[in-house]
């Protein structure tokens, strides 16, 4: 290789990178992918225009370099081959950090906007080289076999047409694991779109539901526990890429803890209730007693005859003048 620039300056794309003069392609790739994962694109949208272009400037200056050495140096067929492939990986693997960053940084909104991204990203000169392209859609597939992220929703179906992973299935073999996990996820899918509108529809807000980050409450919630886990046990590797399944785990804890809450203070009422009760039978109990006993004061009372003054005079066993013997007195004996 030709001999590199030695002079103290190092460019300033350099210096962006943290590199020396001495620099290799594949160092710049390795630092421009350490520092990407420092940058959130859609966050420090000028710091990331800084680095790329750092990133293109390096990559050209070592390819300018680089062109005397080749024709000065004779390279054998199988080390030009494993030199281009060093760098079609780290060019791979360069493009798909920034991919990755910029699903975290701002997740696509919807299925159009994550093709859009994927796509734009397919179209680089860059990734047109087999093997990059090869290692580029492995670590798509390793990306959401990892687990649901925010996005990845909206990333699924749009990697499955652009990689053409429902009509060759047999290539995500390829890719080990995760290659395994999208193959038996897709199946799943298809299982679900044969499903009845009503079915889907209701599995539907079970996936949708999985996605937050608080369970819905009773009120919300049209489907139980015990039904959502019936969903993610008949989907479990398409629920893996498309939700956050670990989110019923939690759900279940917090509901336990809410359901015994919700008994507490059930109990608590419930007790405040009975107390209230009990006051209330006991006071009228004792009105009870008081009226019985006023009641039965009354009829031991002496109550008159209700007759009149004449009827009372001759109402049997009234003693009166001219009674029992007794001789009436006159008139004359009144006078006298």
């Amino acid at each position: 290789m030709a001999a590199r620039r030695t002079e103290d300056e190092t460019p300033a794309f350099l210096q962006v990178l943290g590199l020396e003069n001495d620099a290799s392609a594949r160092e710049i790739r390795g630092a421009y992918a350490r520092q990407l994962k420092q940058i959130e694109p859609a966050a420090q949208p000028q710091a990331f225009q800084e680095l790329r272009e750092a990133y293109e400037f390096a990559l050209h200056w070592v390819a300018e370099d680089a062109k005397p050495a080749m024709q000065a140096e004779p390279a054998t067929p199988e080390g030009i081959r494993q030199l281009q492939h060093a760098d079609t990986q780290a060019t791979a693997r360069a493009m798909l950090e920034e991919f990755k960053q910029s699903m975290s940084g701002q997740p696509p909104r919807d299925t159009e906007d994550a093709r859009l991204r994927l796509r734009a990203t397919l179209d680089d000169p860059q990734l047109q080289d087999l093997d990059a392209r090869f290692t580029f859609e492995g670590g798509i597939a390793n990306l959401l076999a990892d687990g649901w992220r925010p996005g990845h929703q909206h990333l699924f179906g749009p990697a499955i047409l652009c990689f053409e992973w429902r009509t060759d299935r047999p290539r995500l073999k390829a890719y080990g694991h995760a290659g395994a996990i999208i193959d038996k996820a897709i199946g799943e899918l298809e299982i679900h779109q044969t499903q009845p509108a009503a079915r889907r529809e209701e599995q539907r807000d079970v996936i949708r539901d999985l996605r937050r980050e608080t369970p819905p409450t009773h009120g919300e919630s049209r489907y139980s526990t015990e039904y959502m886990r019936q969903v993610i046990a008949s989907y479990p590797n398409w629920l893996r890429v498309v939700t956050n399944t670990a989110s019923l785990a939690q759900w279940q804890e917090d509901g336990v803890v809410a359901s015994r809450q919700s008994r507490s203070n059930a109990l608590r009422k419930f007790g405040k209730a009975l107390g209230i009760l009990v006051k209330l039978l006991l006071v009228l109990v004792v009105l009870g007693v008081l009226g019985w006993a006023w009641l039965s004061e009354g009829e031991t009372m002496p109550h008159g005859t209700g007759l009149s003054a004449t009827e009372q005079d001759h109402a049997p066993g009234r003693i009166v003048e001219g009674t029992l013997g007794l001789p009436a007195a006159s008139h004359g004996d009144v006078r006298k």
